[in-house]
């Protein structure tokens, strides 16, 4: 995780250094779909019984925070610094292999994490139409880790862990569409790249416990200078 401080602090230096003219400031909350990107993993609890896990749907989600517009001057880009709380999560499906039904037999789970989210967006405005990308840097703060009970029953010694690491990395892309000069509606979609790793006994599945979010939210902008 210091290689993602490390690039935040690059970033932002970089972007103190843009020459920028206008700066609004507001508030956003939205809502949206979150999911985990598991590809089937298959492990064996202590008597050796096999098992799998996999993403087996979404959760609703829901952001709220702060958002920022600063625009670069003499073009058609600019800065966005945002930072919001978000909570989702998604489904899990474990199978039980070693039971005598073909698929095993299946147990879904639904997951939901409290993140709080720093986003450094770049975006490119014509007319009515934005569109925007970049970084977010992410801070697990709890989970009700129904992951994490339903494998401590499987291990009944607590080698089951979904959340060992409580920072990630993760990129935003998404348009938006300004309703007028201080209202603008967001469409997004957001992924992990870095941290946040699912553990089953010895093994690591780095990335698998932080969700994806599609979303639209809705951000009201105050004047400043």
């Amino acid at each position: 995780m210091k290689q993602s401080i490390i690039l935040f602090i690059l970033l932002f230096i970089c972007f103190s250094q843009i020459p920028a003219q206008g700066f609004k400031w507001g508030l956003k909350g939205g809502f949206g779909f979150s999911y985990y990107g598991i590809d089937k993993i298959d492990f064996t609890d202590k008597k050796g019984n096999p098992y799998t896990v996999e993403e087996a749907g979404s959760v609703t989600s829901i952001q709220l925070g702060a958002s920022g517009f600063i625009s670069i001057r003499n073009s058609s880009f600019y800065f966005s610094p945002e930072f919001y709380y978000v909570s989702g999560g998604g489904k899990l499906e474990f199978s039980d292999m070693s039971t005598n039904l073909p698929e095993g037999e299946k147990t879904t789970i639904s997951q939901k994490d409290h993140i709080f989210e720093l986003a450094t967006l770049i975006g490119v405005e014509i007319d009515f139409i934005r569109v925007f990308a970049g970084p977010t840097f992410s801070y697990r703060v709890s989970t009700n880790g129904a992951a994490s009970d339903y494998l401590d029953n499987i291990y009944n010694n607590g080698l089951g862990h979904t959340n060992d690491q409580s920072l990630y990395m993760g990129i935003v892309a998404g348009l938006g569409y300004s309703i007028d000069n201080n209202t603008v509606i967001n469409i997004r979609y957001s992924f992990p790249i870095l941290g946040n790793e699912l553990t089953i006994e010895d093994n690591t599945y780095t990335n698998n416990l932080a969700f994806s979010l599609v979303s639209i939210d809705l951000v009201y902008f105050f004047e400043g200078e």
